[in-house]
C-alpha cells in the first residue's frame, strides 16, 4: 500500500493527456485515466487504502459513500438508511454492533 502522501488529488498534479476520447487525468500509479478529478480522487484510494466512509452501525468503511449504502442496506435493513449517523440513537448503534460480532 502507498502511503497517503502519494495521493494526487489536483488536476494540475496529475498527468494530462489527449486521446480520441478528450482530455484525461491519468493516475501516477497505474494506467488508469479519469475525466475529471473527481474521479481520479475516488481511483486513488485503491492505491492509498483510504476508506472515508465508514457504517455507524459495524467496522465496516468503504472508498465510495454509495457502497456504504449498499452495505448499510443488505446488512442492517432497509429502515438504516432513513437514519443519518447523528440521528441514531445509541441504543441501536449498540444493538447493531452487538448483533453483528
Amino acid at each position: 500500500m502507498h502511503p497517503t502522501s502519494e495521493f494526487v488529488s489536483e488536476p494540475d498534479e496529475a498527468a494530462l493527456l489527449t486521446s480520441d476520447d478528450g482530455l484525461k487525468l491519468l493516475c501516477d500509479q497505474c494506467s488508469y485515466k479519469a475525466r475529471d478529478s473527481a474521479n481520479l480522487r475516488r481511483h486513488k484510494r485503491i492505491h492509498t487504502g483510504e476508506k472515508p466512509y465508514a457504517c455507524a452501525f459495524c467496522d465496516y468503511r468503504s472508498t465510495q459513500s454509495n457502497n456504504l449504502k449498499a452495505h448499510v442496506k443488505r446488512k442492517h435493513g432497509d429502515n438504516a438508511l432513513d437514519y443519518s449517523v447523528d440521528q441514531l440513537p445509541t441504543q441501536t448503534i449498540n444493538h447493531y454492533a452487538s448483533s453483528s460480532q
